[in-house]
């Protein structure tokens, strides 16, 4: 090999060192987040509806967190006013966080 060679070195990809490929990859899941989506008045309304009327039964929260927007099933538990949280059967959701809730049969 020439000392003018490089040989691998020059093919090595762009993450092949472990601080870019960390690096990289903060970069991409950032590219990836949105805006938190603004709820119309009958979107909030109909969220209130289902919060109040469907305790157990299985509903499809859709929910906003970091930049991401989530789906988890559960059922509701309890509403909590004064800590503005939703206790489910599988996760507790602050109440600003919900952006969409459906029941699964729908």
């Amino acid at each position: 090999m020439s000392e003018n060679d490089r040989g691998m070195k020059k093919w090595a990809p762009y993450a092949s060192l472990i601080e870019q490929k960390d690096y990289l990859n903060r970069m991409r899941k950032n590219k990836e987040r949105v805006s938190k989506p603004l709820l119309s008045a009958e979107q909030a309304e109909e969220i209130n509806d289902l919060l109040l009327h469907c305790r157990g039964e299985d509903l499809i929260f859709r929910y906003f967190k970091d930049g991401f927007i989530y789906e988890i099933q559960q059922s509701i538990l309890s509403v909590d006013c004064a800590s503005k949280v939703v206790r489910g059967s599988e996760m507790c959701l602050p109440l600003k966080a919900i952006i969409g809730l459906k029941r699964v049969n729908s």
